[in-house]
């Protein structure tokens, strides 16, 4: 099989990288190909792994033009058609069509090479999906797409065409796959399935609700980006020391809005409150998480649709027995339900997530009889290889 991503490696991607050594372990080869090699640290053992099987592609001017010379005397009809296609679709989008131009031609230049496989999968129905139905369109190559989030909730002018031609399509929650319904249609539903992210549950122990933590400590993991909501989360921190609550906050993670996070800090006279901690491996996650009194993630809508998926740091979260504030955004409610597995706030609504965060600190065993409920719930719905059995099912229908 190949699988194709838009860049590798990628620290807020790691269940990218464990479904692939699941479906590995299945006796399913994998070639992965990613459009852009990153300099982000490959900070886990898997992640290694396929950085020494990464196969990054012809990227080159030169080879994206030979390819579009070579099958143009192969396939000339289907060659016109597709960028004809993708022209027409994004005229309307001019950033959009800069990107998905150079998409389509990566696409015609992997197509033999993707088309070796007997079969494609495609995390994201952005590019690389764009990337496997080029192939599709030339070679026709069978591929199947997951889609998880901003990937079909910001504008996506082809999404419904590189769905339609997949074999199967799978995303990650109830709510994204009603979206998908409503936004390609009917014709997508018998081959739509809901596969769930999830976590490896034997690796986190629930912690005994007795445990010593630092009660007024909260942390969160996430990237650095601004539909993570971290202004928010910071405005919530600053009402609850205003409240007299001494309360604090270790900040997970890294990213393009350090510099505006950093200033909120200082301009919030937070800094002997929060800590940077930066990315750290899934061990030193894992130990600050469980330290923690709880765990908040404030995220949030952008204007563009920009949002999460259920992230798996809360799964993490929840699976090591740790209370959960969230916020009420895409699939996350299917995951943290409210007054159940953990509380929610509304997205953007400081006072509502401080009174979450408060309560936490205020109601302690409220707060541990919502997180054993929350270990059961990862366990029943979240869990990794029961999850991933269902997508090598699939798989194996079609290699």
């Amino acid at each position: 099989m190949g699988y194709i991503v838009s860049r590798f490696p990628k620290v807020t991607e790691t269940f990218i990288v464990n479904e692939m050594a699941s479906v590995a372990a299945h006796e399913l080869g994998i070639q992965l190909f990613t459009m852009v090699r990153t300099d982000e640290p490959a900070l886990h053992q898997a992640t290694a792994r396929w950085m020494e099987e990464l196969n990054v592609g012809e990227r080159r001017v030169v080879h994206l033009v030979m390819a579009q010379l070579r099958w143009l005397r192969r396939r000339p009809f289907a060659l016109l058609g597709l960028w004809g296609v993708t022209l027409l679709r994004h005229l309307r989008s001019p950033k959009l069509l800069v990107k998905t131009a150079y998409a389509t031609a990566v696409g015609v230049c992997w197509a033999d090479r993707l088309a070796a496989h007997r079969h494609v999968h495609v995390h994201w129905a952005t590019f690389p999906a764009h990337i496997a139905w080029v192939a599709h369109r030339l070679t026709r190559l069978s591929y199947s797409v997951t889609a998880h989030a901003h990937d079909i909730q910001t504008p996506n002018p082809m999404m419904g065409l590189k769905l339609t031609s997949a074999d199967f399509v799978v995303t990650i929650s109830d709510h994204n796959r009603q979206h998908l319904i409503r936004e390609v249609g009917a014709d997508l539903e018998q081959r739509l399935h809901v596969i769930r992210c999830g976590v490896d549950t034997g690796r986190f122990v629930a912690r005994d609700q007795d445990a010593v933590v630092e009660p007024m400590k909260f942390v969160c993991v996430a990237s650095f980006m601004a539909y993570k909501g971290h202004s928010v989360l910071l405005e919530a921190l600053a009402k609850l020391r205003l409240d007299g609550l001494p309360a604090s906050l270790c900040l997970v993670g890294d990213g393009e809005l350090r510099s505006s996070i950093e200033s909120d800090i200082a301009r919030l006279g937070l800094s002997d409150h929060v800590e940077l901690a930066g990315w750290l491996s899934a061990d030193d996650v894992a130990k600050v998480v469980r330290s923690a009194a709880g765990f908040v993630l404030a995220s949030v809508v952008l204007a563009d649709g920009q949002t999460e998926g259920i992230p798996v740091a809360l799964m993490e979260a929840m699976a090591s027995g740790v209370p959960v504030v969230a916020t009420r955004v895409s699939g996350v409610p299917e995951l943290v339900v409210d007054e159940r597995t953990g509380l929610l706030a509304e997205a953007g609504d400081v006072d509502g997530l401080a009174s979450a965060m408060r309560s936490i600190i205020e109601d302690p065993d409220a707060a541990g009889l919502r997180a054993e409920r929350g270990v059961i719930h990862v366990r029943e719905h979240y869990d990794h290889e029961r999850n991933v059995a269902r997508l090598t099912a699939l798989f194996d229908q079609r290699v």
